[in-house]
């Protein structure tokens, strides 16, 4: 019994979690139970016994030995006993079937044991199993068997014959064998046998309470059980009124020591022990593979686990499975609506055929769920294919990279019901295929038809199917090869075959080489060096007018197209797609010069940002749309012109009337440049170094007189002193609590303050970039905010580059992905009403809002954490769901201060999120903008019916929004070296001055008393009384000083 003032208690286990209440006993849930018989506790039931004849236990008349020896009976252990003998099942002395319960107990350590009555023809017990066990993993848990002298059932004076031990096994079920059978007495013999976990404090044991024998006794300690020492065993009844009856525990009997002591799960004759196991998981190869437990695609008998394979693509799919023709399509399935995040699995299925209707199930899944099957499909025969899909809820499929099935007005409605297409194959040659399902609630159906050219219509075959895209047939996946650079999960080399631009003819698609397109207009600086014309990028549009998905960039020699039903490239499709031309006009002749454009369908233009046109509208192009320009001749202007085409016949004509004329004409590749040059220097402005943000590029400035450059080091004067320009829009540095919202930035964007406090706590004692100190920043909370009203529409930037950062403080975290609670707003341009008017915003903690993108989720794979930074767009639909957000892998985890920032790039389709200098670029696909004149505010966030909630709950401090994509190192947090003193603050870099002699610092014709107190000033550090050039104003420049004392020569 417990030690004197012990705690140990036996009861009902009620507790969360526990399975055994209530429920009905089966049998022993084991890989043998299905041949296992049963014998009541207390009674014997005889079976048909073998004969037993000691050394010929498979009772055959031969002895064991000669079995062996001739090879009538195998000994793969080898230890002298026929495997046959060792993996024979046993029959077992058991409790009555009736209702299992499971009793619980809070002491550290028990024993749990059951009596029987032996079968002379069964004496020997090779172990015991047992169901309804409970505990931690990984404890370890000892069985035994003890006789009982006296035949009495008392356990006091029980005697340990056997023990052994084994780890519980997870499932509650197993059986634990002895290294040979114990022989417990003849017919009618009294024996225990038991099982006893020590140091657990937390414990069930399945207990049968409708046992007509009542035979389970128990031992409780809270220290370590002795199992040779059974005297405080007590009745389970005893400590648990109600509970008697006897322990789920089964003796395993036997009529000789060997039958019980091995295993032999898949019943090949062979002990489990003698069999390959080569993932440890202690079921033979064979059997994992038979029952699908692991692949083995290539057939060679070893589980592919076991194998060193490749996934080259990381799609949880093995290469030598992914590759195997007509095996089917790989399938990934996510556990929410939109498809983002880690699949909750992946397989590789026969097709696309389903209906829950029919009792078809799709595995761990229930409603608001995405599939995606991805492979490649290749036909017999070639000729004109009819596809068709029947789903419910949204369905579409992709050929090559090109959407077939599915494509509605709305992208996140693709293919409702149903939808068929005719295209062209060509036999034998694979075409890359993929689909996705969505499924809301209701009915859940999709499936997948084909007519193949004279043939019937029916489901496409798995023969059809391949789970990878091998196109050439070498064995490799054409994506691990080739690479998928723009990863649209097509392989580059296909890319190139369609049609997508490689201008420079390296291999390489256009678009994904950044590096070689320093003005970001998605076609490399090469391609349009010397030529005419401008650049388009072309983009799907699902809504009318939206800039979706990037399809292409080129550059058009004219802008003067009539595509009819047709489409601009084989890229594109025929209707609802959009067009952005940018580069430079340059006049032919001084004089008005009048434009003009007529489309099918809307149009908008712009001259040096300025937008001159708006017939953002359908039309069918007989309009005229036009503006005036008084140009000198050779003079540059910055053009934008877009365009979107929503359905029927297409055109685009931009012409121009030079002065003196009287007729219309296409604007001529040679007036136009496809980069935006406007001073003339063979370099984007965008790309060419302008260190004071006024748009001139520093070597214009400097040729043309702007700007002075007395060091010759290409970089005017202005600039070399220290910090200037950044083309900043607004700056908000919380410093003066009187005036908390002052705008330091050229606009004054005053910000009304509702509820935020000042606060003297800030991140840094001064700015590094500027030099200036910090003194202040803006205390938020949930509902509180800064707001501007932005009457000039400076903030509605989502059309353009532009980057946004500040400082925040975060005293309260997002606990988890799930409550709109969690979310913290740092930026939102929005008006009062439903959240899918917003233009943008950027949250610091992300909270849910994936959840309520219906639009779209954008960014890596990593589940959603609550805390990862966040960009959300609207589509200006007045519909709350129809937003869609950008999710960075970027989180912040702790209550520290961070310096955050994003970097928008709709023209690339990525936002680059930023914390302490780490850096996150993510793509998206663009599913509408909302370009508005919202109001603008900080550390808030309102909903539809106006109230303010989700801010931030913290600090902010030092927020700077500015135009263009800002580098890392021009960021407020980062330190500006400054390239030249200015010790005289003159305006010219101390070297280039012209002092009257070394050492008047203050050009006052003497060196006096002020020049000694500038040399102390610089004391210990550079400046430009570092006559000796060591870096460093010290004694030995003191001494040169003195020498030059007195009035300049």
């Amino acid at each position: 019994m417990p030690a004197a003032g012990g705690r140990s208690t036996l009861k009902p286990a009620t507790r969360a979690g526990m399975s055994f209440s209530n429920r009905e006993s089966s049998g022993l849930p084991t890989r043998a139970s299905s041949r296992l018989a049963v014998l009541s506790a207390g009674l014997v039931l005889l079976l048909a016994a073998p004969t037993f004849g000691g050394d010929d236990c498979n009772g055959n008349g031969i002895p064991d030995a000669m079995d062996i020896k001739k090879g009538i009976s195998l000994d793969c252990q080898p230890d002298g006993i026929p495997d046959e003998c060792q993996v024979s099942d046993p029959i077992q002395y058991a409790y009555d079937s009736g209702p299992v319960t499971g009793l619980s107990g809070d002491s550290a350590s028990v024993l749990a044991l059951t009596r029987f009555i032996a079968a002379g023809v069964f004496p020997y017990i090779g172990g015991i199993a047992y169901e309804g066990l409970e505990l931690p993993e990984g404890t370890l848990i000892n069985a035994g068997v003890w006789s009982d002298p006296d035949a009495d059932g008392d356990p006091s004076d029980a005697v340990l014959l056997e023990s052994a031990s084994a780890v519980w096994e997870i499932d509650g079920s197993a059986r634990i064998v002895f290294d040979l059978g114990v022989e417990v007495g003849g017919d009618g013999a009294s024996f225990f046998v038991g099982l006893w976990v020590e140091g657990v404090a937390d414990w069930t044991i399945g207990f049968d309470t409708g046992s007509l024998a009542r035979q389970g006794v128990v031992v409780l300690a809270d220290d370590a059980i002795d199992p040779s020492d059974l005297a405080a065993a007590v009745p389970a009844g005893s400590l648990c009124p109600g509970c008697d009856g006897d322990w789920t525990i089964r003796a395993l009997a036997c009529d000789q020591p060997w039958c019980a002591t091995g295993y032999d799960v898949d019943g090949d004759g062979i002990p489990d022990a003698c069999e390959p196991d080569c993932n440890l998981n202690d079921v033979p190869d064979d059997e994992d593979i038979a029952s699908g437990a692991s692949t083995d695609c290539d057939g060679d008998g070893v589980p592919d686990d076991c194998q060193q394979l490749e996934d080259c693509d990381d799609d949880g799919i093995l290469d030598i499975c992914a590759i195997l023709p007509g095996t089917g399509l790989h399938r990934s399935v996510w556990g929410n609506a939109i498809g983002y995040g880690p699949p909750l699995y992946r397989d590789i299925v026969a097709g696309i055929d389903f209906n829950t209707e029919d009792g078809d199930s799709t595995p761990g899944v229930s409603d608001f769920y995405t599939i995606e099957w991805k492979g490649a499909l290749t036909v017999p025969t070639s000729g004109a294919y009819q596809l068709r899909f029947d789903a419910d809820d949204r369905f579409r499929a992709w050929i090559d990279g090109v959407i077939v099935l599915g494509d509605n007005d709305d992208p996140q409605e693709p293919g409702q019901g149903s939808g068929s297409v005719v295209i062209e194959l060509e036999a034998g040659v694979p075409v890359a295929f993929r689909a996705r399902f969505y499924e809301e609630s209701g009915g859940e159906r999709c499936r997948l038809w084909w007519t193949p050219p004279g043939g019937d219509e029916l489901i496409i075959p798995q023969w059809a199917f391949t789970p990878a895209v091998d196109r050439d047939g070498d064995g490799s996946i054409d994506l691990c090869v080739e690479g998928d650079c723009n990863e649209n999960g097509i392989s580059d080399d296909v890319d190139l075959l369609a049609g997508v631009s490689d201008c420079n003819s390296d291999g390489i698609p256009d678009t994904c080489q950044p590096e070689l397109d320093c003005d970001g207009d998605l076609v490399p600086d090469e391609c349009v060096a010397g030529v005419g014309g401008l650049v388009g990028t072309y983009f799907s549009s699902p809504e009318i007018g939206i800039f979706g998905e990037l399809l292409m960039a080129r550059v058009d020699p004219e802008v003067f197209f009539d595509w009819g039903g047709g489409s601009p490239d084989p890229l594109v499709p025929e209707n609802r797609f959009a067009v952005r031309w940018i580069g430079t006009i340059v006049a032919s002749r001084s004089g008005l010069h009048r434009f003009r454009f007529n489309c099918d369908d809307g149009v908008r233009a712009y001259i040096d940002g300025v937008q001159l046109v708006d017939a953002w509208f359908d039309q069918s192009g007989g309009e005229n749309h036009q503006f005036d320009l008084d140009l000198v001749a050779g003079e540059r202007r910055a053009i934008r012109i877009e365009y979107y085409e929503n359905g029927g016949s297409a055109s685009m004509r931009f012409r121009w009337r030079l002065p003196g004329e009287t007729d219309f004409a296409a604007v001529p590749t040679e007036a136009m440049i496809p980069l935006v040059d406007v001073d003339g220097d063979g370099v984007a402005d965008s790309c060419a170094p302008d260190c004071d943000g006024d748009g001139v590029s520093d070597a214009v400035a400097i040729a043309e007189g702007l700007s002075e450059d007395c060091n010759e080091n290409g970089v005017p004067d202005e600039c070399d002193l220290g910090f200037a320009g950044d083309d900043v829009i607004a700056w908000w540095r919380f410093e003066d609590p009187a005036d908390l919202g002052r705008d330091e930035g050229p606009f004054g964007l005053q910000l009304d303050i509702s509820g935020v406090a000042a606060s003297g706590d800030t991140p840094v004692v001064e700015i590094p970039r500027t030099g200036d100190p910090d003194l202040g920043s803006s205390a938020c909370d949930f509902s509180n905010r800064l707001t501007t009203l932005d009457p000039d529409r400076r903030l509605s930037l989502v059309e353009s580059r532009f980057t946004a950062e500040a400082w925040v403080r975060l005293d309260e975290l997002a606990g988890d992905a799930s409550t709109p609670a969690d979310r913290q707003w740092l930026f939102q341009r929005k008006n009062p009403t439903s959240d899918g008017r917003i233009e943008w915003a950027f949250l610091v903690q992300a909270g849910n809002i994936h959840e309520v993108s219906g639009f779209g989720v954008f960014g890596s794979d990593l589940l959603p954490t609550g805390r990862q930074l966040a960009m959300v767009l609207g589509t200006g639909s007045a519909t709350g769901s129809e937003k869609w957000c950008v999710l960075s892998d970027l989180q912040i985890t702790d209550g520290e201060w961070h310096h955050v920032s994003i970097a928008w790039d709709p023209f690339r389709s990525e936002v680059r999120f930023e914390l302490d200098g780490e850096v996150d670029v993510q793509r998206f696909e663009n599913r509408g903008l909302n370009p508005n004149a919202h109001r603008f505010a900080i550390g808030g966030h309102v909903n539809e019916s106006g109230a303010w909630n989700q801010g931030i709950r913290g600090l902010v401090d030092e927020v700077r929004i500015r135009r263009g994509l800002a580098p890392l190192d021009e960021m407020l947090d980062r330190a500006y070296v400054v390239v030249s003193p200015d010790d005289d603050d003159d305006g010219i870099p101390d070297e280039c001055a012209d002092s009257p002699c070394p050492g008047d610092f203050d050009g006052n014709g003497i060196v006096d008393g002020s020049d000694l107190g500038t040399l102390f000033t610089q004391w210990g550090g550079p400046g430009s009384a570092d006559f000796d050039g060591n870096s460093v104003v010290d004694g030995g420049d003191l001494g040169t000083l003195f020498v030059y004392w007195g009035p300049c020569p």
